[in-house]
Formats: structure tokens, C-alpha cells, sequence
């Protein structure tokens, strides 16, 4: 019988690798009008991204 490695056995218990915590995120809630929000979604979905990525990305063109 082979026994598992310390990292298959984190691997196996499940959770995010330790590594993977560096970059931590925060939730932040706003408002759009329907249009607005409307438009983001399909925004988002047409270039298959997720919100959070489409905003992060804006973001970015903005502060260069």
C-alpha cells in the first residue's frame, strides 16, 4: 500500500493552496441601473469573463 505525501494529503482534505493567499480579495456591494447592469452582464458573458474580472480590468486602464 503506498501512503500519500503531506501535500496529497493537504491536497486531498480540499482548500485553497497556501500560495494562493497572498493576493487576498475583498467584497465590495454598489448600484447600477438596470441598463447599466444589463449591458456589464452581457459585456461580460459575450467576452467570457466574469464581473469581477471585467471591473478589475477597467480599473487597470484607468489608473495607466
Amino acid at each position: 500500500m503506498k501512503m500519500q505525501t503531506l501535500s496529497e494529503l493537504e491536497h486531498a482534505i480540499g482548500g485553497r493552496p497556501k500560495k494562493a493567499l497572498r493576493k487576498k480579495k475583498v467584497r465590495l456591494s454598489f448600484y447600477l441601473d438596470l441598463k447599466e447592469a444589463q449591458l456589464l452582464n452581457e459585456y461580460a458573458e459575450t467576452h467570457d469573463k466574469t464581473i469581477s474580472k471585467v471591473v478589475r480590468e477597467m480599473l487597470q486602464a484607468v489608473i495607466k
